[in-house]
């Protein structure tokens, strides 16, 4: 725990921060020290957008390049993405963004936030 605050109100109120976005607040009483209650505050940082490291790549069938996606803000609790490729056949994207070329065409790569609401896209072209 890095902070303890007690205020004296009607009882006894110990709060503590766990970490930026976590709070726990544990309430005692007064009159009887048996009668007590907790709760867990958990503050959520919206996501405002996902930025890959490339818009638009081409490369050689069998080669492989990766993609990094950045979450902001940087200290959203939401960071988790996943990739997807639009055509699978042309080109695959594991779980940690390493995007393979299958055989020539054309795909997109997607990297979507964990709430589903933000995307970012890079164009692919194989030779």
């Amino acid at each position: 725990m890095r902070k303890k605050l007690l205020i004296l109100f009607c009882g006894i109120l110990t709060v503590a921060l766990l970490c930026s976005n976590v709070l726990i607040a544990s309430a005692t009483s007064l009159a009887d020290s048996k009668v007590k209650a907790t709760c867990k505050v958990t503050v959520v940082q919206k996501v405002v957008s996902v930025k890959l490291s490339a818009k638009s790549k081409t490369i050689k069938k069998g080669k492989s390049f990766t993609l990094k996606a950045t979450v902001l803000p940087t200290n959203t609790n939401m960071k988790s993405v996943t990739f997807t490729s639009t055509n699978k056949k042309i080109a695959t994207v594991n779980s940690k963004g390493k995007v393979t070329a299958k055989k020539a065409g054309k795909a997109t790569i997607i990297v979507t936030t964990k709430d589903g609401k933000k995307q970012a896209k890079c164009t692919l072209k194989v030779k």
